[in-house]
């Protein structure tokens, strides 16, 4: 029985409790990835559907805002402006213009 407590292979406690220490932080690590991803992934969405209604909006000329006048100026100081139709959802997002 002596000989059985001497023998020296095998995993002690403390190489256990070690590897499960490893074990439980990787996971913890791995999860809070995912989270992270995950939320990063739904804005990028939210943003991406936000842009593309806009683009829509905008290239579609059927979100008509209002005519409104464009002052536009060139090289050597030459200016003029140009009344235009407004397309676009609102005011603070893309738009596109066209001279009616």
């Amino acid at each position: 029985m002596m000989k059985k407590l001497l023998c020296r292979r095998g995993e002690t406690l403390t190489e256990a409790l070690v590897s499960i220490l490893v074990i439980a932080l990787s996971a913890a690590l791995l999860a809070t990835m995912i989270t992270v991803a995950v939320s990063i992934n739904r804005s990028a969405s939210t943003a991406m559907e936000s842009y593309y209604a806009q683009i829509t909006a905008a290239e579609g000329g059927n979100s008509l805002i209002t005519p409104t006048t464009v002052t536009l100026t060139g090289t050597g100081g030459i200016s003029g402006t140009v009344t235009v139709q407004y397309y676009g959802r609102d005011t603070n997002s893309l738009a596109a213009y066209e001279k009616p």
